[in-house]
């Protein structure tokens, strides 16, 4: 058995999204935006509120509202539906995306093991609930869009990744069989490639995975780790 494909996640697996929040908590652009008409919003409610809504479970449509986000956060501080302030946050916040993708925060050895696998030859894909605006400039960013074979995100094609509509798609692209693949994530939706065949490997960011119905068949704690697991996998 060999492994052909990798299919990654992107948030908290090739970005550091725990270190893009902490860039932003230094600067609230959103926030600032909202006090100019609503003052009395503390920015400890503004943060409450968006991290509510960060966690909120949503199913995309493929018409998904590109404002979804400033919106329910708008609503959850109990602020009247407000599409030109919603649209106002949103330029604003893609103004910070760019600054954040050009500071590079990425997760150590990222650039090290895409480089590693395009130069081994295997095939890849990125299988993402992660923000299209995000993704497709993260991509132009680090220069190396060419190295996937397929891009599947979540909002593009109406499916989150816990439907497996997203993997199913990937493998159709990359044309390779699920057990010829690995799943490399974060999270418990990305180690539900399983239910297809799909081999999965968590990158174990801390997160209690004991409960999770679909375990992980491996667990490593640094990109750099990937190579190692995936010769030895290959020699079973």
């Amino acid at each position: 058995l060999m492994i052909k494909a990798v299919l990654f996640d992107v948030g908290n697996t090739l970005i550091d999204n725990d270190k893009a929040t902490e860039i932003y908590m230094k600067n609230p652009v959103e926030w600032k935006i909202l006090r100019k008409k609503y003052p009395k919003i503390t920015l400890e409610k503004f943060l409450d509120a968006a991290r509510h809504v960060q966690k909120e479970k949503r199913e995309f449509t493929k018409e998904e509202h590109p404002r979804w986000y400033q919106n329910r956060v708008i609503e959850r501080l109990g602020i009247p539906h407000d599409e030109s302030l919603a649209l106002e946050m949103r330029k604003t916040f893609e103004r910070l995306d760019d600054t954040l993708i050009k500071s590079q925060v990425l997760m150590p050895h990222t650039f090290e093991i895409l480089d590693y696998l395009h130069k081994k030859g295997y095939k890849m894909a990125i299988v993402t609930d992660a923000t299209t605006s995000w993704v497709r400039k993260w991509l132009k960013k680090i220069n190396r869009k060419h190295y996937f074979q397929s891009i599947v995100i979540s909002s593009e094609i109406g499916s989150t990744k816990s439907s497996l509509i997203p993997f199913k798609q990937a493998l159709k692209e990359l044309k390779v069989e699920p057990n010829e693949c690995m799943m490399i994530g974060d999270g418990r939706s990305d180690m539900m490639a399983r239910k297809l065949g799909i081999h999965t490997c968590l990158l174990n960011r801390g997160k209690n995975h004991s409960e999770w119905e679909d375990k992980p068949e491996l667990i490593i704690h640094d990109l750099n780790e990937i190579p190692k697991i995936i010769e030895n996998f290959t020699q079973v």
